[in-house]
C-alpha cells in the first residue's frame, strides 16, 4: 500500500534540484497523503483504493515537483555580488596606482600582483562558504572554539612577526590568524547561544569565559581593532539571541571597566585614542595621521592628482588610509562614488538579513551586517577625524591578504545563509 506513495514521492523529488529539502518535503507530503488515505478509508474504500484516490487528488507529480523546485531553489543575491565586485575593482585600480608611485617608499611591494592572487583565492573561498550548509555548524560551537585556539597558540613560537603581530608565513602569503579569529570565535558563540536560555542561564561562567579568553588575547596584541570587533559582535549576538537590555547594559559596563583599566595602565594608548578629538592641537604628534589625511582630502579637488601619485606625508595609505588615497588620486567624485557603493551594499545586506527567518542563520546574518557596517563606517570616518585611528582596513578595497580573504569568506557565509532562506529545516 505504501509503495505507491513512495513511488509518487520519488517522482516529485526528481524535479526538485535542491537535495537538502528532499527529506522535509517527503515528510510533509507523506503526512498529507496518509491523512487523505484515512479519510477515504472511513468513507468505505479499500486500502488500495484509498491510496490510489489520495495520490490522484495530489495532482501531477511533475507539476508539484516543479512548484517545490521554484520555491526551494537556492537564490543568490547577484546585486550584492556585483556591488562587492565593483569594490574589489576599485581596490585593484588603487593597488595599481600605488605600485606606480615613484621612489622606494616604505613597505613597497608588487601590490597589484598580490591582490590579483588574493582575488583568485578569495573568490574560491567565498564560493565554498556560500555553498556550505551553515546549519551543519549549529551544533559545532565547542569544536570551532577549540580549533581556533589550536590555530592561534602555535604562532607565538612558530610564526613570524610583522608590526608586532605574530602570523603564519605560508610562503606566498602571510596569514594573520589573530585578525581572522574574531569571526571564528563569533561563529562558535552563535552556535552556543542557539542552545542558551537567557531566562534560565543568564550570564553564567561558560558564556563569560567564551567572551573573556579571546578578549584578553586581543587586548595583549598591538592592534586593538580585533578587541573592538569581537566585543561588538558578541553584544550583537547576545541581543539577537534574546538578552534583555538590562543584561546587555551590565555587560557593556563590565567591558567599559576593563577598557578603562587598560587605558589607566597604558596612558599612551589613551593619548592615541584621543588623537582624533583635537588633531590640530598636536599636528606633528598624536594628530599627525588625521591632519595629513584631512589635508590630502581637501587638496584633492574634483579631479584628484592622477593615477600613480605619491601621497608622501601620509603613512599606511595602502591599508588604513586607502580611502584618503583614492580621493587624493582620483578626486572628490571617487570618494562620493565609493560612499554610494558602500551605502548600496549596506541596503542589500540589511535586506538579506530581513529575509532570513531561521534563528541561527538570523543571528549570523545580523552579526555579519553589524560588523561590516562598523568596518566600512569606521574606516571612512577615521580618515576625516570623526573616529579614532585604528587598524581597520576598508573591506574589499584595502591591501592586506588576511583581511581580504576573511571578509570574502564572511560574505560568502552570508550569501549562503540568504540562499537557503526558503529551505525547510530537516527534521
Amino acid at each position: 500500500m505504501r509503495k505507491e506513495i513512495d513511488m509518487y514521492l520519488d517522482q516529485v523529488c526528481a524535479y526538485i534540484r535542491c537535495r537538502d529539502v528532499h527529506t522535509g518535503i517527503r515528510a510533509e507530503l507523506r503526512t498529507h497523503m496518509e491523512e487523505l488515505t484515512d479519510v477515504y478509508e472511513e468513507r468505505g474504500l479499500t486500502s488500495d483504493e484509498a491510496v490510489a484516490r489520495a495520490i490522484a487528488s495530489m495532482g501531477d507529480p511533475e507539476v508539484i515537483g516543479r512548484q517545490f523546485d521554484r520555491v526551494h531553489r537556492p537564490k543568490t543575491d547577484w546585486i550584492t555580488v556585483i556591488l562587492v565586485a565593483l569594490l574589489m575593482g576599485c581596490g585593484l585600480v588603487t593597488m595599481a596606482s600605488l605600485d606606480r608611485q615613484p621612489g622606494d617608499w616604505p613597505w613597497k611591494t608588487n601590490m597589484l600582483a598580490e591582490r590579483l592572487a588574493s582575488v583568485g583565492i578569495g573568490v574560491l573561498v567565498c564560493w565554498f562558504c556560500a555553498r556550505l550548509d551553515y546549519r551543519r555548524l549549529r551544533m559545532s560551537g565547542e569544536a570551532i572554539f577549540l580549533t581556533t585556539w589550536l590555530l592561534i597558540l602555535p604562532i607565538f613560537w612558530m610564526g613570524v612577526y610583522r608590526f608586532g603581530m605574530p602570523m603564519y608565513d605560508l610562503g606566498f602569503i602571510k596569514f594573520d590568524i589573530i585578525r581572522a579569529s574574531p569571526f571564528l570565535f563569533l561563529l562558535a558563540v552563535a552556535s552556543m547561544l542557539t542552545r542558551w536560555s537567557w531566562q534560565k542561564d543568564g550570564w553564567k561562567v561558560p558564556l563569560f569565559i567564551w567572551y573573556a579568553l579571546p578578549a584578553l588575547l586581543y587586548l595583549k596584541t598591538p592592534g586593538k581593532s580585533t578587541f573592538v570587533m569581537y566585543t561588538i559582535g558578541f553584544i550583537t549576538l547576545a541581543l539577537l539571541s534574546g538578552a534583555n537590555k538590562r543584561r546587555i547594559g551590565g555587560w557593556i559596563a563590565v567591558v567599559a571597566g576593563i577598557v578603562l583599566c587598560r587605558l589607566a595602565m597604558f596612558p599612551y594608548e589613551l593619548e592615541r585614542l584621543l588623537g582624533f578629538w583635537r588633531p590640530f592641537a598636536d599636528p606633528l604628534g598624536r594628530g599627525y595621521q588625521v591632519v595629513q589625511s584631512i589635508q590630502a582630502i581637501r587638496e584633492a579637488g574634483m579631479r584628484g592628482h592622477g593615477f600613480g601619485v605619491w601621497l608622501r606625508n601620509l603613512p599606511n595609505t595602502q591599508e588604513d588610509f586607502v580611502f584618503t588615497y583614492i580621493v587624493y588620486a582620483f578626486g572628490w567624485g571617487s570618494g562620493v562614488g565609493m560612499i554610494v557603493l558602500v551605502a548600496a551594499l549596506f541596503v542589500r545586506l540589511y535586506r538579506m538579513l530581513l529575509l532570513v527567518r531561521e534563528p541561527f542563520g538570523r543571528m549570523l546574518a545580523g552579526t555579519i551586517f553589524v560588523l561590516f557596517a562598523v568596518l566600512f563606517s569606521w574606516n571612512i570616518l577615521m580618515t576625516i577625524g570623526l573616529m579614532p585611528v585604528a587598524s581597520i582596513p576598508l573591506p574589499f578595497v584595502a591591501h592586506g591578504t588576511t583581511a581580504f580573504l576573511v571578509h570574502l569568506a564572511v560574505l560568502g557565509l552570508l550569501i549562503g545563509i540568504h540562499r537557503r532562506r526558503d529551505m525547510m529545516i530537516e527534521p
